[in-house]
């Protein structure tokens, strides 16, 4: 989370991995109370759900009641299959696996480590408690669904098993090793000497606390005893280096051991909490970490990159960490780039200069160096010099794919229109750029505009007749709206929001044209923060006539990278009549009621996969499109950037004609490109 180049990006290797691919559920009831239970697939031939739906509170084990062969595995209650299931996990170089473990049933032949035949058993959250069992919270209840989408089936089954009640109260379930002694009360931890004692103990929550307990009283005779490695057990020592680290404790010596431990988890906490050492006088610490690069643990390598990616910006080894980079795996990129803080441009110019370097490489460092700069103050202006390197690029292979690296970057959740000073020679109609780039250039071009761009975002140009209303109502906003919100739109603080990007701008015409009539007033949050101002409307303002007014509106809707639509001076009329009863300011409440045409309103239908048949539905849910089947579950889209979305693991760019209208998408999952055509 570091850097832009990494924080930003969706998927983040490493993150979000399926250890367990293809898992079903294995409860011991039929289960006929499941939201979409009448859709094929959804139960097993004999009435039991098949697959997992409900998933919560995952617990790992920590405790010592189980036994010592239990640790690290993983409990995951499944509150619609009313079981709680149980998975071995085990390292795999730098990911982990999973293993579905199952016991005997009677019954069904097999089922989960926890599973219940009553229908209101609804296990949602699990932990490891003082004791080292397993706690269980049984939210108990008859049906359990979010009340937006509770299907007709489901509401029917409810209401005629009488599965309302109870409603408030729950359960709390504890699971124990019979043959195993549970103790009744956990280890007293006042004072230093039991604390360090403590810090051996089998079971995590013990250790936990007096880890807490150390690093809070701060007692210095600790101190002396905690940077004594060799007395613990490894589990032990990761705890004192971390009492250490939170005491601010860690002197280099302790440092200097913890690296050299035979353990490779107390190398990688030596790494991670020497971090906070980096500054320190004398320290040298590049002599104590590169050798680590050659560690036979892959997760005290992985580590050593993150460590030195937190050195001060220049005493990090670069040449190293690109060396690391250029042929490591996607996790080890991502490693790299993440300390590449203040050195994307060093980076990013030795690596083209490579022939050695594969071209995803250069494009992940391209979209480092532009998220860089697009947070640096002035960055269309630090874009653009970016733009120009590509540019000048005698490689075509290089170029294309820097401009690929920014195209992705420009994908990122968040993102916005680059705004650049004047227009680029990249996308100069005149001379256009010919080379096996331009296609991605074609792409670029809607992420980048600058003032008087006739087509920002790729939408159509302005007929001479809307351009002159255009600059009608620019003359307007300079000596009136630019007095609260800024001559660049962007607000000041305490006297108004910033219009860039603001979906009361970009979203609807109705809501702007009534803001603009009939004010608005607060409380509404823009950009995360939240206003609480009144903005009075300009109804009676003479210098607001429904020529004018369109014309603003279209300014703004044009301006700052915006693609939307212009609004005509009929609109404007219009809605002056319906609300001329009006003389309330309107309220964010208020404008969300009225039914009104949306922007993403036009990405909303039916799209099928030719090959296979498969429809999807996109459906608009307030401010969000939501993707499924039409009997299905449904996801939220996350917005890229215009017309492109993303939801777990497919990515959807629409495509547009000349007038706005969606003709259809284009889809990615899993590396693989597949259309969809608009058939509803």
């Amino acid at each position: 989370m570091r850097h832009p180049g990494t924080a930003t990006r969706l998927p983040k290797p490493g993150l979000n991995v399926d250890l367990a691919g293809g898992e079903e559920v294995f409860g011991v009831r039929v289960a006929p109370g499941l939201n979409r239970a009448y859709l094929a697939g959804t139960l097993r031939r004999d009435g039991r759900q098949l697959a997992p739906t409900g998933v919560s509170g995952l617990a790992i084990q920590r405790g010592d009641q189980f036994g010592p062969e239990w640790v690290g595995d993983a409990f995951v209650p499944e509150a619609a299959g009313a079981v709680v299931a149980h998975f071995a996990i085990e390292a795999d170089g730098l990911g982990l696996r999973a293993e579905h473990r199952l016991v005997p049933d009677e019954s069904f032949g097999k089922r989960e480590f926890l599973a219940s035949t009553d229908e209101r058993f609804r296990p949602v959250d699990a932990d490891f408690g003082p004791d080292g069992a397993l706690y269980v919270i049984d939210m108990y209840r008859g049906v359990i669904q979010h009340a937006h989408y509770v299907s007709d089936h489901l509401r029917a089954y409810v209401a005629e098993h009488g599965l309302e009640p109870p409603g408030a109260t729950g359960r709390i379930w504890r699971v124990v090793r019979d043959d195993r002694p549970l103790p009744r009360r956990p280890p007293a931890l006042d004072g230093a000497s039991a604390q360090l004692r403590a810090l051996d103990h089998p079971n995590g929550w013990v250790r936990d606390r007096a880890q807490r307990r150390l690093a809070h009283e701060h007692d210095p005779a600790a101190i002396t005893r905690l940077r004594r490695l060799d007395d613990f057990t490894p589990l032990g020592g990761r705890h004192a280096l971390w009492a250490l680290h939170g005491m601010a404790a860690l002197d280099p010596e302790t440092w200097r051991r913890g690296l050299a431990d035979p353990d490779p988890e107390v190398r990688k906490t030596a790494l991670r909490t020497g971090e906070a050492l980096f500054g320190t006088a004398g320290l040298e610490p590049l002599a104590a970490i590169v050798p680590l690069l050659s560690d036979a643990d892959p997760g005290v390598r992985l580590q050593v990159l993150h460590t030195l990616g937190s050195l001060p910006v220049r005493e990090r080894p670069l040449a190293l960490l690109l060396e690391q980079g250029r042929g490591g795996d996607a996790r080890v990129r991502q490693a790299v780039v993440s300390g590449l803080g203040g050195l994307e441009a060093e980076a990013l110019a030795a690596e083209v200069a490579r022939t050695d370097a594969p071209a995803e490489w250069w494009s992940e460092l391209a979209a480092a160096r532009h998220l860089a700069l697009r947070r640096a103050k002035g960055s269309g202006q630090n874009v653009a010099s970016l733009l120009d390197f590509a540019l000048e690029l005698q490689d075509d292979d290089a170029r294309v794919a820097v401009l690929e690296g920014i195209a992705a970057a420009q994908r990122r959740p968040g993102s916005q229109r680059v705004e650049l000073a004047s227009p680029h020679p990249l996308f100069d109609p005149e001379a256009r750029y010919a080379g096996s780039g331009a296609a991605v250039v074609s792409r670029l071009r809607r992420d980048f505009t600058w003032p008087g761009d006739p087509r920002p975002g790729g939408a159509r140009a302005l007929t001479p007749e809307e351009e002159a209303l255009r600059a009608r109502g620019e003359a307007l906003f300079a000596v009136t709206c630019a007095t609260c919100h800024g001559a660049g739109g962007r607000g000041q603080p305490g006297l108004a929001p910033s219009l860039v990007g603001s979906p009361w701008v970009r979203d609807s015409e109705d809501w702007l044209v009534r803001i603009a009539l009939g004010g608005l007033t607060g409380p509404l949050t823009i950009d995360g923060e939240e206003w609480n101002l009144t903005m009075p409307g300009h109804r009676h303002d003479p210098r607001f006539d429904d020529e004018t007014l369109a014309g603003l509106a279209t300014h703004l809707r044009r301006s700052w990278g915006h693609a939307a639509d212009p609004v005509v001076p009929s609109s404007v009329a219009r809605i002056r009549a319906e609300t001329a009863s009006r003389t309330a300011p309107w309220t964010v409440t208020d404008l969300r009621a009225l039914p009104i045409v949306h922007r993403l309103d036009r990405y909303v239908g039916v799209y099928e996969v030719p090959v296979v048949g498969i429809e999807l539905s996109i459906e608009r849910d307030d401010e969000l499109l939501t993707i499924g089947r039409r009997e299905g579950g449904r996801s939220p889209l996350l917005e890229l950037g215009d017309g492109a979305f993303m939801a777990e693991g497919l990515t959807l760019q629409f495509e547009l004609d000349e007038t706005g209208v969606v003709e259809g998408a284009s889809a990615v999952r899993d590396g693989t490109t597949f259309p969809l055509a608009k058939t509803e």
